[in-house]
Parts: C-alpha cells; sequence; structure tokens
C-alpha cells in the first residue's frame, strides 16, 4: 500500500464488523462479565460464534489489503470490548499491515461496557491518528487522514448502552469539531467513517444512532462526498443531500460472516469488502465502487457488483452515471 498524491487516482477498501476475536481465551475472572458482557458472551457462545469465521475474515482482510493503497475498517472488532480481545486486535491489526495504511474507527461491540473501554481504545491510537507528538492529547474523535485526494474523516458512534440495546451515539463535542474539520477539508474527497449508518429507518429502535439529525445536518451544511458505516450486517446502499448534492451512504457485510445459505439474501450477507476508486475530473469527483464476496468454496473473492458514478457530489439523485453489473464472474484468487 501506498498514500499517493493529491493529483493522483487512489483506490481504497472497506471491511467492517469483523468480530475476530475469542472472548472465552479473553475471559480472565468471572467478575469480568458481571455486567451487560455476560448477556454477550452468552450470545457469542451458543449463537454468534457460527456465525463468524476466522478463516473468511482472513482471506477478506488479506484480499481487501492487496487491493488497495489504504483499508478502513468500520468498528466492532471484538466481541465483547474485554481489555484481552483488544490485545487480541493489535496482535491481529500488526499482521495485517502498517498503521499507516490502515484506518479504524470503534462500533458498539467494542463499547460493551463502560468499564475500561476508554483506556483500551488508546490500543487503537496508531490507526486513527497521524497527529504530531505535541498533538497526542487531543481527542482521539473526529480524526482526519490525508491519503492522495481523500481526507478520511473518523468519527466515533460507539458508546456503552443498557443490555439489549446496540445503539450509538456521536456526542456534541465530536459534532462541533467533525463541522470545522469537514470545513477545512473542502478540497479533498471526504469520507466520513462511521459504525452505525446516519440514514432513518434502516435501523431498529434499540440499534438505532441517537442524534443522527444534529450528524445530518452539518453534513448537510458542510458537505462531505461519501459515508462509510458498518454495524448492520448485510449491504446497504442509501443517498444522503447535502448542501453541495447527492452522496451515497454505504454499508459493507460482517467480513467474517460464514452465511452458507442458497439463496440471495443469505449469499449478499457472506463475507465482503467494498473497493472505491476515486479520481478528480474538471468536472468533479469521479467514484467506481466495486463489491467483492467471498466463493462458496472460501478460497477466491468473486467481483459481484461494480457501479460507477461520474460526478460526486451528484447534482440530483437521476444525474449520476451509474454503470451496474448484478453478478460479474471475475475473481480473485485469495492470498
Amino acid at each position: 500500500m501506498n498514500t499517493g498524491t493529491a493529483n493522483q487516482p487512489f483506490r481504497f477498501t472497506h471491511i467492517s464488523d469483523l468480530h475476530l476475536t475469542n472472548p472465552k481465551a479473553a475471559l480472565k475472572s468471572l467478575w469480568m462479565i458481571c455486567n451487560k458482557r455476560v448477556l454477550g458472551y452468552l450470545s457469542w457462545q451458543y449463537r454468534r460464534r457460527f456465525l463468524h469465521s476466522p478463516s473468511v475474515l482472513e482471506t477478506v482482510a488479506r484480499a481487501a489489503c492487496s487491493d488497495g493503497d489504504h483499508l478502513v475498517i468500520t468498528g466492532d472488532l471484538t466481541q465483547i470490548g474485554l481489555p484481552e480481545e483488544y490485545r487480541q486486535t493489535c496482535q491481529w491489526l500488526s499482521r495485517l499491515g502498517s498503521p499507516a495504511n490502515i484506518s479504524v474507527i470503534p462500533g458498539n461491540h467494542d463499547a460493551y461496557a463502560g468499564s475500561s473501554w476508554r483506556e483500551c481504545i488508546q490500543s487503537w491510537k496508531p490507526h486513527m491518528s497521524d497527529r504530531m507528538p505535541e498533538q497526542q492529547d487531543q481527542p482521539l474523535w473526529p480524526f482526519v487522514r490525508l491519503r492522495g485526494p481523500v481526507a478520511f474523516i473518523g468519527v466515533s458512534s460507539a458508546v456503552p448502552s443498557p443490555p439489549f440495546f446496540a445503539s450509538g451515539r456521536v456526542g456534541q463535542d465530536q459534532l462541533q469539531r467533525l463541522e470545522q474539520m469537514l470545513a477545512d477539508h473542502q478540497s479533498r474527497f471526504r469520507v466520513l467513517l462511521i459504525h452505525h449508518s446516519p440514514v432513518a429507518g434502516h435501523d431498529s429502535f434499540r440499534k438505532r444512532l441517537f442524534q443522527r439529525s444534529s450528524l445530518v445536518r452539518i453534513l448537510q451544511a458542510r458537505g462531505v462526498e461519501m459515508v462509510l458505516h458498518g454495524h448492520n450486517h448485510r449491504p446497504c446502499w442509501n443517498e444522503l443531500k447535502t448542501a453541495s448534492g447527492y452522496i451515497p451512504v454505504i454499508g459493507v457485510p460482517a467480513a467474517s460472516a460464514a452465511e452458507s445459505g442458497p439463496d440471495e439474501a443469505s449469499l449478499s450477507r457472506r463475507g465482503s469488502y467494498y473497493a472505491y476508486q476515486v479520481a478528480q475530473t474538471d468536472e468533479g469527483w469521479c467514484l467506481e465502487v466495486t463489491a467483492h464476496r467471498l466463493n462458496a468454496e472460501g478460497t477466491a473473492m468473486d467481483l459481484v457488483w461494480c457501479r460507477r458514478y461520474g460526478r460526486l457530489p451528484a447534482l440530483s439523485i437521476n444525474s449520476w452515471i451509474i454503470s451496474q453489473s448484478a453478478r460479474l464472474s471475475t475473481s480473485t484468487a485469495a492470498s
């Protein structure tokens, strides 16, 4: 991977909801789950560990890393956010590549319970900041990482929530700094990274993003070229109207999902990554998005569809130049 330059096309990839850790191995004492974590632990023991596969994740993540100049991960690396789980994620990230080439934001599972998560998240700081030593005492979020023509802007919607809730929130302090950050980087292709979708109507009440309207108002006023999220474990493609036009809001399926059903709904949720190629022309930003999904044999990534945007932000939804193939046969070998 490389950082590119501001006037060259730039390609990056996106994965989310890795759930890569083993909470049983991370559990040092039963006291550690005498809170909401006990529900998450039981859910993992009897259900979730059969839905997420380390081998699927390894294939998807390695393919994503080799397919772009930068990799973004939009949360839920852990199961129940135990300190030892964070150590597991750091070891995994170090094997995957340099922190300069991988940007990470937390999800609700990473902030499963209030105890210790603010301290644990500091271990991901190399993947969330390019700040100079004198700037290290600044808040972690929002952060900005400049790569080629792209400004990756990461916010955290991860907050400890009550039992049976997986909701998120972006606090007022973050929102104020985000507004200024978007204004400071208007000349770049701004990509907002967030775990929960800012689009209403796609999550149940207990899984929704609270203060969504406050975030959307800032995006509409200051503009943003694209929003990437996770959380839903399924492909999501929505639009958001901003001050400069309509922009895509894209969610990717869980990277470790071991879905094996023959129906299209199950296939669409199988371990995937999305790739984005950004280029600047005289008419504005051009974007190509490709979806890559693990094949049935688990040996290669299938290129499932491709969409091309001739101009972003779009003046209207109908003005997008979109070329989409429902199913493509090209495969990339797993490495």
